[in-house]
C-alpha cells in the first residue's frame, strides 16, 4: 500500500512539474527594433491623445484623458485641455532603433511622459511606445491615438 501511495505521489509531482514549466503564452513578445522615421501623420495638424499610460506597472491613463496633444514640425509639443496648456519638445531618431523623445520639463503630470521612448509599433493613427528606466521594476508603456473626430 505504501508503495502505491509513493508512486501516486511521485507521478503527481512529475505531472505538476511539467505543467508548472509550461510556457506562459500571455506574456507579451519582446520589443522589436523598428528603424526609420516616425510616422509623418504625427505632425499633420491633427491632435493626439494618450490612449494608455502605464508608469512602473501603475495605470495612469485617466490623468491624461482630457488633454489633446499637438506635435509641431519644429519639435514643439503642447498638451491642452479646457483650462491648462503644458509645453514641451519632441524629437525622433531611427538609426539602430526608432525612438521618440518627449520632454515636458517641470510640467506637472506631463513630466512623467518625459522619456526617450522605444517605438514598438506605429501607424498613421496609433503609436505604441515603451521605456525601461533604471531602478524601476517594470517598463513604462505609452500608447498615443490620433483624434480622428475634431
Amino acid at each position: 500500500m505504501r508503495t502505491l501511495i509513493k508512486l501516486t505521489f511521485l507521478a503527481a509531482t512529475v505531472l505538476l512539474g511539467f505543467t508548472a514549466c509550461k510556457k506562459d503564452s500571455s506574456t507579451a513578445p519582446p520589443p522589436t527594433s523598428i528603424t526609420g522615421s516616425i510616422t509623418p501623420s504625427l505632425t499633420d495638424g491633427i491632435t493626439w491623445r494618450v490612449g494608455f499610460f502605464s508608469d512602473n506597472g501603475e495605470n495612469k491613463t485617466n490623468a491624461y484623458q482630457e488633454y489633446k496633444l499637438t506635435f509641431s514640425k519644429t519639435g514643439n509639443i503642447t498638451a491642452t485641455n479646457n483650462n491648462t496648456t503644458y509645453s514641451g519638445t519632441w524629437s525622433s531618431k531611427g538609426d539602430e532603433r526608432l525612438t521618440l523623445t518627449i520632454d515636458f520639463v517641470n510640467q506637472g503630470a506631463f513630466s512623467d511622459l518625459s522619456h526617450e521612448w522605444l517605438v514598438l509599433q506605429q501607424s498613421d493613427t496609433q503609436i505604441s511606445l515603451s521605456n525601461i528606466n533604471k531602478g524601476k521594476t517594470e517598463a513604462d508603456y505609452l500608447t498615443l491615438h490620433k483624434n480622428l473626430i475634431k
